[in-house]
């Protein structure tokens, strides 16, 4: 009895400990608790079952998780680094992304040009600034290799360490994909859609695409969207654009969203962490759906439209119009 003694008050002050990271503020504070309690689970594990394998397997999902990953997702995303200093950030989540303070540093503007096409394939090592322009021409760098296939043209190679500045016509530009370290969308642009799959990736533009669909680790979208589905699938995701979306669908670890949408149906949210402001101006009726661990989320009905929640983890503030708050 003596020794499940011993074992009661291991296991309930990791426990506390644990609890007690998550809720205070301070990120420096959190670490020292982390460390703590890998200490105080490891004596446990090696002294009752002398296996290290359990003891390395609670810490990553007891601690290292929801004591620390959380909050520093959540201080990237409020914080007032912009988007292009975010590899101080990546190299928390692993060492394969240490290269992408380079990116930046490396830029090769577009000095050669050929006709553009309806879909777009731009497949580079490194990073990727992308321009919608006026016209029917594309331009790139000529250390790329571009090759077009009927109406597809396919841009690729490139050094990881090296981020490339790409201008896409817009004319007859109906399908745009692209695969790389880093990605920047900017301009204006009419298409059929948007495919985005990156470590970091950052769209902030006037859109108006049937499919945005944006895949990586670190996400910020931002300016004014028209589209019809838009899907968001990432790790730290920062969502503050605006405009007409039918549905959106925001899957991550840490989400931080300011926007205000108009003629939407769904609105689909599933987190560890939410934070932020969802104003619905109407259209039609909203189902908004958050599914998460903690967070807060204020959702603004201004509009005539009902807006039906559903929330679970997340404490969601409702306020609709005519309210007081």
């Amino acid at each position: 009895m003596r020794e499940y003694g011993k074992a009661f008050v291991y296991v309930t002050l990791v426990i506390l400990l644990g609890l007690v990271g998550f809720l205070i503020p301070s990120v420096p504070t959190k670490i020292l608790i982390v460390f703590v309690s890998l200490i105080l689970t490891g004596y446990f594990f090696k002294f009752y079952t002398s296996k290290m394998v359990g003891f390395v397997l609670i810490s990553i999902f007891l601690f290292l998780v929801p004591v620390s990953s959380i909050q520093l997702v959540g201080g990237f995303l409020h914080g007032s680094t912009p988007f292009v200093n975010m590899p101080s950030y990546f190299n928390y989540w692993g060492s394969t992304l240490n290269d992408l303070s380079d990116v930046e540093k490396n830029k090769y503007e577009a000095d050669t040009s050929m006709k553009s096409g309806q879909k777009i394939i731009i497949d580079v090592s490194g990073g990727v600034e992308v321009h919608f322009v006026s016209g029917d021409e594309i331009a790139y760098y000529h250390g790329l290799d571009a090759k077009m296939n009927g109406s597809t043209v396919t841009i690729s190679g490139g050094k990881k360490n090296a981020s490339y500045v790409i201008e896409i016509g817009t004319e007859p530009l109906e399908v745009l994909r692209i695969t790389s370290v880093a990605a920047k969308v900017l301009g204006d642009a009419t298409i059929s859609e948007l495919d985005i799959s990156s470590t970091a990736i950052s769209v902030d533009c006037s859109l108006d695409s049937d499919y945005i669909i944006l895949n990586g680790t670190g996400i910020a979208m931002d300016g004014t969207v028209k589209s019809r589905n838009v899907e968001i699938d990432g790790t730290g995701i920062s969502f503050t654009a605006d405009g007409e979306i039918e549905e959106l669908v925001i899957d991550g670890t840490g989400i931080s969203m300011d926007t205000t949408l108009t003629n939407c149906s769904n609105v689909n949210i599933n987190a560890t962490g939410v934070d932020g402001t969802l104003e619905y101006l109407g259209g039609s009726d909203l189902y908004v759906e958050v599914d998460g661990t903690g967070g807060n989320l204020t959702v603004r009905n201004r509009s005539g439209n009902d807006v039906f929640i559903n929330s679970s983890g997340v404490k969601v503030h409702r306020e609709d119009a005519g309210s007081n708050g």
